[in-house]
């Protein structure tokens, strides 16, 4: 009919937030993350279910992502949200994390590659599934827009994200890149039906730093604000990066 209606939701919806992610799985959306109205980065997770119209509140189940807004997002396989980069406040994020949908329990995803070739922390960006690939392009960073493109193996969930570089378009700080046509996976490769494990290591932010005086200064168009607590992450040795070129 073409025409907006509001629907008579019940549960517990989110609260007022902007630079949050919303995505869609199955008969289900998913939404997460941002600012709210108070300034502060938001952590929590909500879900709608697109039949009945009621809200859930979802447990930080897992090793959730820290608070923070303007994350890309992408939808694996019709299970997994995969959530990369944002800004926390007091840095620009890198790291990436993995809903499981199925058991909603979240994961840290590694990152591997040769050194200098994973992606700069990002915010306002753009991550799109292409086949068995994701993509990442754009942004801003600590140096402003972000140039280059990376390419993400889907099957990394479990193996660890490795990121190539490759050339691309001149820098800029919107999201650039559509949504294309829904390809077939590729056979032997993707993602298992339990979630990744995690190796224990040394506990350290994965978001860099916006400057060297310590400002907090975010993508434009965006106003200082305060900052929660963010918990300490833990990371995994990076493994060494693949010989093979997609």
């Amino acid at each position: 009919s073409r025409q907006w209606w509001l629907p008579e939701a019940t549960g517990t919806p989110p609260c007022r937030r902007r630079g949050h992610f919303s995505a869609v799985v199955g008969r289900r959306l998913y939404t997460g993350l941002g600012v709210g109205a108070d300034g502060c980065h938001l952590l929590d997770l909500h879900c709608l279910d697109l039949e009945s119209w009621h809200w859930r509140l979802l447990p930080a189940a897992g090793m959730a992502p820290e608070p923070r807004r303007q994350a890309a997002v992408e939808v694996v396989r019709e299970r997994w949200i995969v959530v990369h980069g944002g800004f926390s406040g007091s840095g620009f994020c890198f790291d990436a994390f993995a809903l499981d949908t199925a058991t909603e329990i979240w994961s840290r995803l590694e990152i591997s590659g040769a050194p200098g070739t994973a992606p700069a922390g990002r915010a306002n960006h753009s991550l799109v599934r292409i086949g068995s690939r994701l993509v990442v392009f754009g942004g801003y960073g600590v140096t402003g827009e972000l140039s280059g493109t990376y390419l993400i193996e889907n099957a990394a969930i479990t193996e660890g994200l490795r990121l190539r570089r490759r050339c691309g378009p001149q820098a800029r700080g919107s999201r650039a890149l559509p949504r294309p046509p829904a390809a077939p996976s590729s056979s032997g490769r993707g993602l298992p039906g339990s979630p990744p494990s995690t190796s224990s290591g040394s506990a350290t932010s994965r978001c860099s730093s916006p400057s060297s005086t310590g400002s907090e200064r975010g993508p434009p168009g965006h106003s200082r604000s305060s900052v929660r607590p963010r918990p300490k992450l833990t990371t995994s040795p990076a493994g060494s990066p693949s010989s093979r070129r997609p």
